[in-house]
């Protein structure tokens, strides 16, 4: 097995099981539901290119979706937001 279809594996199944709490953590912090999509989206975007370096990813995941939240909610959300949740490394 290489490593890439190591990486694939693994985060397909994170992103599975992950996905749905990552949504409701979205809606639950103040995001409607088009925002709790886009913010799945942009995480799991940023997380599937991080994954060999991220030690925690559920941590990871929800915490960077609280801050796409929060920034979509001080500048409108539909401008693009790069979330860097703190301590991801």
């Amino acid at each position: 097995m290489t490593q890439t279809t190591y990486v694939d594996s693994g985060f397909a199944a994170f992103y599975r099981e992950q996905a749905p709490a990552v949504f409701d953590v979205a809606l639950r912090h103040g995001g409607n539901q088009n925002i709790a999509a886009e913010c799945v989206d942009t995480v799991f975007s940023q997380l599937k290119g991080n994954w060999l370096h991220v030690r925690d990813p559920i941590r990871f995941s929800r915490r960077a979706a609280i801050l796409y939240v929060r920034g979509s909610q001080r500048r409108g959300w539909r401008r693009p937001l790069r979330c860097q949740p703190v301590g991801a490394g």
